[in-house]
């Protein structure tokens, strides 16, 4: 229940955040959550490390609504940005994967008057997150064998890195079926 009420709160702050026009309350919300970060012990140097890689990101995003809009609209999005990214660090560093597949399964279970099973959902949610870490591997280990093969075409790597992840998907189905994740 308490994951639940975590990610319904999680899922309400980011989009309404994208609704505040105050900048002065947005800047309020953004030093809340950095008490946030300090309450829940959560490391402020990987944070600072990880917020640096969205900066050129959220500069551009800035030009963009500066060029098409206007300043203030610019500054706004940033800093809306930025916020959004503490909530969704914080929230991915209080709740493990697999909690969050349990409530995506919990809120999923309503869909059983469709016919549609919940812990099949779960179980997706589950074999996402475990394929995230390997496919970044799985990129790297080709892209590294594209460039020793002397090919410049990175494009050649699509179809082993496809062909290998989804192999790998069905063998974490079968592993995490086995060991009676789903009913």
């Amino acid at each position: 229940m308490k994951n639940s009420l975590k990610f319904t709160f999680f899922m309400v702050y980011s989009i309404a955040i994208f609704f505040v026009e105050n900048l002065a309350l947005l800047l309020g919300l953004f030093l809340c959550n950095f008490l946030a970060i300090a309450v829940f012990k959560i490391s402020l140097g990987k944070f600072m490390h990880h917020l640096k890689m969205l900066l050129p990101f959220a500069v551009f995003t800035a030009l963009l609504n500066i060029i098409f809009g206007d300043l203030t609209l610019g500054i706004l999005m940033v800093v809306r940005l930025l916020i959004a990214y503490q909530v969704t660090y914080i929230f991915s560093k209080t709740m493990t994967n697999l909690e969050l597949a349990s409530v995506i399964q919990n809120f999923a279970y309503p869909l059983r008057i469709f016919k549609i099973n919940p812990e099949r959902i779960g179980l997706m949610v589950s074999i996402a997150f475990c394929v995230i870490p390997i496919l970044k591997s799985e990129i790297e280990q080709k892209k590294y064998a594209v460039r020793a093969k002397g090919a410049s075409n990175i494009f050649v790597m699509i179809e082993p890195i496809f062909i290998s992840i989804l192999r790998r998907t069905n063998e974490m189905e079968k592993a995490l079926t086995a060991k009676g994740y789903e009913e």
